[in-house]
């Protein structure tokens, strides 16, 4: 069996297009689109901004100081979220006595719940010792914090997925479209297609990637994209093992169509005309909005020939 997945080079919209609505794909088929073809799949929290992070000293708690320092990136930029979140008064998932604990967001020494640290926010990071990092503190309760955080930017484990193949060929377009705009000619676009199902139901000891169904009450936006993630179940990795298409167990599961950057325009037109825009995807304004600047950047790049 072969260990590469499955890609397809197309070479017009059509051929993007056509594959996803020919019965080949059923209910169990995640997407997903990027702008970049050249990427893999690899989520937010393994793209690099854990370098500047320090390695673990004292007992070893991770395979490698690589794995060690993703986990700890992932734990400041999701205890920078909570306290963030705290001052603007805004709810967090699973919010309670135990989460603030795993956060260290509380003083233990206190005999009361929710004790309160009188920590300088911007003198943490100073003291390492603050971060009594280890394995435990990725809870199930976790994991709802971590959807919300995701959903508003927050690099994590998750990788965002969505099943609608329109809305993954909508996102390909419009980051092809930048990349048009900021004169960036060559290269491709691609959408993944994953069968969900067949990943979940593969044995633990074969694969350390599970899909999740996303809580729509965790943000506006999660219902009109049809949004998913999926995610590394092992709570220490190096880079390697959160990249979800190097891992050869799951590659008869991937597929790939990449395009050639130029046609994005084509295909957002495809999209917009199939009722899937910005204004559909985001609620409230700010979708408005958006739709209004990509409609700007499409016309923009229309004139300037990027209409196949």
């Amino acid at each position: 069996m072969s260990d590469k997945i499955r890609e397809y080079k197309c070479s017009d919209v059509s051929e993007m297009h056509n594959p996803f609505f020919d019965g080949r794909y059923t209910v169990n088929h995640l997407y997903r689109g990027q702008g970049d073809a050249a990427h893999s799949l690899t989520p937010g929290v393994a793209r690099g901004g854990a370098d500047s992070e320090s390695p673990q000293l004292g007992p070893i708690i991770c395979g490698s100081d690589e794995s060690y320092k993703i986990m700890k990136y992932e734990f400041r930029l999701l205890r920078y979220f909570i306290k963030a979140c705290d001052k603007s008064g805004i709810s967090i998932p699973n919010d309670g006595a135990e989460l603030r604990k795993a956060f260290n967001l509380t003083d233990e020494r206190a005999s009361v719940p929710f004790g309160m640290r009188f920590e300088d926010e911007l003198e943490y990071d100073a003291d390492e010792s603050f971060i009594r990092l280890d394995r435990s503190w990725l809870t199930e309760d976790v994991y709802s914090l971590m959807v919300m955080a995701q959903h508003h930017g927050v690099p994590t484990r998750l990788l965002d997925w969505t099943k609608s193949p329109y809305a993954a060929m909508y996102f390909a377009a419009v980051s092809g479209m930048k990349s048009l705009s900021a004169k960036d000619k060559d290269g491709a676009i691609a959408v993944w297609a994953i069968d969900g199902k067949e990943i979940n139901s593969i044995s633990k000891n074969s694969t350390n990637f599970r899909v999740i169904e996303t809580p729509t009450s965790l943000s506006v936006n999660i219902n009109p994209q049809q949004g998913c993630f999926t995610t590394t179940i092992h709570k220490g990795n190096d880079k390697e093992s959160y990249e979800m298409d190097k891992q050869g167990n799951l590659a008869t599961l991937i597929e790939k169509y990449t395009l050639p950057a130029e046609f994005s325009t084509s295909l957002f037109r495809l999209c917009v005309r199939s009722g899937c825009s910005a204004a559909r995807l985001f609620s409230g304004p700010d979708g408005a909005a958006q739709e209004a600047r990509e409609f700007s950047m499409y016309r923009d790049l229309c004139k300037k020939g990027y209409d196949p």
